[in-house]
């Protein structure tokens, strides 16, 4: 839908093309192109963020490593292709979004097959780059690898952030600016692209390296005041929870510095836009609570209670978005597509379990996202989301009700 869109817009933009001057046509052309390898470059910036934050091998990985009859580094390559494979693919799909904005930009064949081979290249760079940085700041600090792991991922993602909403826009228009012809500007970037690769390839394969075998701390015991309100039995393993820790902690941080240097009303948009991402929490419930699931008929949890509670869990974690949807639109929609997004992530918790596979963790997170665009484009209609709401309760009402029965 978003492609067809985008087509439709860029054949606008071709047929005002034709009356444009030249000289503001090129100039035009010129950020095009720069622009669009700033988002390739800010686009595999966040999938490295992203595959490097979901994918870990679990201990039977990684003792299947150490008995397999290759060396460290064999494996740790090994590893690194398979990451850089799966993080193309989630590349190439955006890329099609892209794809019809090339018509605005005047090029010779050989000119345009350049550019294409350079942007494809541009995330095997970005990727590489990043993922050796991320290694050189993990063996400089063994004893601290996955506190000095989050960090920089969090420092990656701020600054990626600032790059993408305020620092390219300048780049670009120093670049439109410039003398350079189309072709001579591709070749420039082709050429980079082509070099720093060559370099990051070469310096990873000298890089002598160990196959990281400790485990993240993915639970922070701390008391929350006495209430209940039905959410008892989910909510302390929802916000005890490492992924809740740091969503709340990015949210907080981009909230505050929005207010510092926006005004307010820019302030509440952003919550608006930012806000839903605290339900992705959901993801992790079933990994937290497997252990104890066995457990909850002698606590008297039934199916109807966990569920009555699930659901007061989202209601209260998307009650900040509630107020300021009030606030700001007189409308629910931004709170109900919350509440999806945070029943739908749980369903696919219960589908795709951390522990059962290494890959899970990125299928889920992919998998959110994609649910999150799709009923982002259904917010203006309360009712569907109504409706989506109604369809995810019974399916997780269906699948706590077969787990169970298959456990007793």
């Amino acid at each position: 839908m978003y492609f067809l869109a985008n087509t439709m817009e860029t054949h606008s933009l071709m047929n005002v093309s034709k009356v444009a001057p030249q000289k503001s046509l090129l100039l035009a052309e010129r950020i095009t192109i720069s622009s669009f390898f700033n988002i390739c470059i800010i686009l595999a910036s966040y999938i490295e963020i992203l595959i490097n934050s979901t994918f870990n091998l679990n201990l039977n990985s990684l003792f299947i490593t150490k008995v397999l009859p290759y060396s460290n580094k064999e494996v740790h390559l090994a590893i690194k292709l398979f990451k850089t494979a799966v993080g193309f693919l989630i590349y190439e799909l955006f890329l099609l979004i892209l794809v019809p904005s090339l018509n605005l930009i005047r090029l010779s064949p050989i000119g345009l097959l350049l550019f294409i081979i350079a942007v494809n290249l541009v995330y095997i760079d970005i990727f590489l780059t990043l993922d050796l940085l991320r290694e050189i700041l993990i063996k400089i600090a063994v004893k601290i690898s996955q506190a000095i792991n989050s960090v920089f991922s969090i420092c990656l993602f701020l600054l990626i952030s600032y790059y993408f909403f305020d620092l390219r826009f300048k780049l670009e228009m120093m670049i439109g600016n410039s003398s350079l012809s189309l072709f001579e500007l591709v070749i420039n970037y082709f050429c980079f692209v082509v070099i720093t690769l060559l370099v990051v390839v070469v310096l990873s394969l000298r890089l002598r390296v160990d196959i990281t075998t400790s485990r993240k701390m993915r639970f922070f015991k701390y008391t929350i005041p006495g209430f209940d309100f039905g959410l008892q039995p989910t909510m302390l393993s929802l916000v005890r929870n490492r992924l809740f820790i740091y969503l709340s902690g990015m949210l907080l941080l981009l909230i505050t510095i929005s207010f510092i240097q926006a005004t307010k009303e820019n302030t509440l948009q952003l919550c608006l836009f930012l806000l839903p991402a605290i339900n992705i929490v959901g993801l992790s419930y079933y990994d937290t609570t497997f252990e104890l699931r066995r457990l909850y008929p002698f606590y008297r949890i039934s199916v109807f209670r966990e569920i009555k509670s699930l659901i007061m869990v989202g209601i209260t974690l998307n009650m900040p978005l509630l107020i300021i949807a009030l606030f700001e639109l007189q409308d629910i929609g931004d709170f109900i597509f919350g509440l999806d997004i945070f029943l739908a992530s749980i369903v696919i918790g219960f589908a795709f379990p951390r522990e059962q596979g290494v890959l899970n963790e990125t299928i889920s997170a992919i998998l959110i996202i994609i649910i999150a665009i799709v009923l982002l484009s259904l917010v203006v209609f309360p009712w569907i989301l109504w409706g989506v709401s109604l369809c995810l309760g019974v399916i997780l009402w269906l699948i706590l009700k077969n787990e169970r029965r298959l456990r007793c």
